[in-house]
């Protein structure tokens, strides 16, 4: 059960300058290749003739990259070979250079510059002045060299290369990350589009007939909130047709397996494509205060492990007008996405190889909107139930990996499709107490890939009529679940689960 504030945007410091001097100059110049190009960058120091350049007075001690989450690509006077986190291609981003003192160190002003080159051969050089007293540290964003990098200037394949230098010196030489005219590979990753539908509840069932805020302005908090968090090149959030509702969604989760797997058949009603997430959202009470005063569900979904299922991209929670009911989605997406809780607050199911102690984010966050800073000190996973909350390097890799998934099972699916693969499953949802609660009939593209389980078809009597393989979806913040089964011909009432303490009679039962 999640609480009223269990997810939050953590910040703890803009990355402005404050009080520090500090300037940025952005320079864009065509091919450097040759000799005295514009933009090239000459060494410095070194002419016959002339004294040789004196040494920098500060060291690169680290290049690190944040789109969410700090992805160090230099540290420790090495490349990092094994990052924490992909760096995504055409998603904005924060490159900051950390310093430290060498012999002769004074604190005043020092000169930055990044310089990135494109696959196409352009080169882009940036420039950040700034005042530093002191080694760089994460936790002081005007101590390190920054650079705020726009979603164009990280194409697939682009190269960079870092110097720090005294501001004004004509003749000192440069600290340099890769050495000399070196470059190194930003091993950027291609991501994708994540593509949201809200389906606005009317909720009848005490005659209100009311209706959750989909608003421009709600719409725009559920895109900000979900592209701050998810490694995605963009966010979409489209609101539907309402639907209407007429039973009871309560506080203590009645009600709430119901209109979700409503919104699995409303998806697949509305043939939405395999990539795109459906998210019901609904108001059961005028105000949020009132349906949780006592502590409530706020969401479910159920927990998709396998990118093929793309039937399931379904989920559901509270719609009520502020940033609550977007850190919900973010959260509920997240289990549509295949992520199980993160160890805090008591949540249920959690993650067993989830890395952090006490279901931390693991390393710095980074709002890419805000442009705000999240400690790893302070900040606690979005998939649990503590706050100030944020997303860990874990969940964030983890979430790459599954919209790339996805990519590739819509390519798969489309080529099973034209093979002629695919089949009718019987869907059938269960509570806590093992008792059927809707039947569906669905036509997949291919078998489905939750946990299998041995299922018996039974008639009138009981009597078995066939068998076959099932495979069972957990949900995630209430017992239960659902079954889905290859449809069988003949009068079949019930289905009895190996590992299900009662049959599951869907004979009676309305089908959605």
């Amino acid at each position: 059960m999640t609480t009223a504030s269990r997810i939050a945007f953590a910040s703890l410091l803009a990355l402005a300058c404050g009080a520090a001097a500090c300037s940025t100059e952005v320079v864009v110049v065509g091919d450097p290749s040759s000799p005295g190009a514009p933009g090239a960058v000459p060494g410095l120091g070194g002419v016959p003739g002339l004294p040789a350049s004196p040494p920098p007075k500060v060291s690169i001690a680290e290049v690190a990259v944040f789109q969410g989450v700090k992805v160090s690509v230099f540290a420790e006077g090495e490349r990092v070979a094994e990052r924490n986190a992909p760096l995504i291609a055409g998603r904005p981003a924060l490159l900051r250079v950390y310093v430290a003192p060498l012999d002769g160190f004074q604190a005043g002003k020092f000169a930055g510059e990044l310089t990135l080159k494109g696959p196409d051969g352009k080169v882009t050089t940036l420039r950040d002045v700034r005042t530093l007293t002191a080694k760089s540290t994460d936790a002081v964003a005007t101590s390190t060299l920054n650079f705020e990098l726009p979603p164009e200037a990280l194409a697939l394949g682009t190269t960079f290369s870092v110097s720090v230098t005294d501001d004004g010196s004509t003749n000192q030489e440069p600290a340099r990350y890769p050495a000399g005219t070196a470059v190194d590979d930003l091993e950027l990753k291609a991501s994708n589009v994540l593509k949201v539908v809200v389906v606005p509840v009317r909720f009848d069932a005490d005659s209100s007939r009311r209706l959750p805020d989909v608003s421009e302005a709600q719409l725009a908090v559920y895109r900000r909130t979900m592209m701050a968090l998810y490694p995605a090149t963009d966010v979409t959030v489209t609101a539907r047709a309402p639907y209407a509702w007429s039973n009871t969604i309560a506080p203590n989760g009645q009600g709430w397996d119901t209109v979700l797997n409503a919104m699995v058949s409303l998806r697949r009603d509305d043939r939405a494509d395999s990539e795109t997430y459906y998210y019901g959202v609904f108001n059961p009470s005028a105000s949020f205060g009132s349906f949780c005063s006592r502590g409530c569900v706020t969401g479910l979904s159920g927990l998709v492990n396998r990118p093929a299922d793309a039937f399931l991209r379904a989920s559901v929670g509270l719609g009520f007008t502020g940033v609550e009911s977007a850190n919900t989605m973010a959260h509920e997406i997240g289990h549509a996405h295949g992520r199980e809780h993160a160890p805090c607050g008591g949540a249920s199911g959690a993650d067993r190889s989830f890395p952090h102690r006490g279901g931390g984010i693991g390393s710095w966050g980074y709002d890419i909107l805000s442009k705000k800073l999240i400690s790893p000190t302070t900040g606690k996973d979005m998939m649990g139930y503590c706050d100030p909350a944020w997303v860990s390097d874990y969940t964030f890799s983890a979430l790459y990996d599954r919209i790339l998934a996805v990519s590739g099972a819509q390519e798969a699916s489309a080529q099973r499709s034209t093979a002629g693969g695919g089949g009718s499953y019987r869907i059938v949802s269960f509570d806590g107490d093992g008792e059927a609660k809707t039947s569906d009939v669905m036509h997949l593209d291919d078998e489905p890939e939750g946990a299998p389980q041995q299922v018996e078809y039974l008639g009138e009597s009981s009597r078995v009529m066939a068998r076959a393989t099932a495979h069972v979806y957990r949900y995630d913040h209430l017992p239960g679940g659902i079954v889905v089964a290859p449809e069988k011909a003949g009068d079949v009432r019930a289905l009895r689960v190996a590992g299900f303490t009662r049959s599951l009679t869907f004979a009676n039962l309305r089908v959605r």
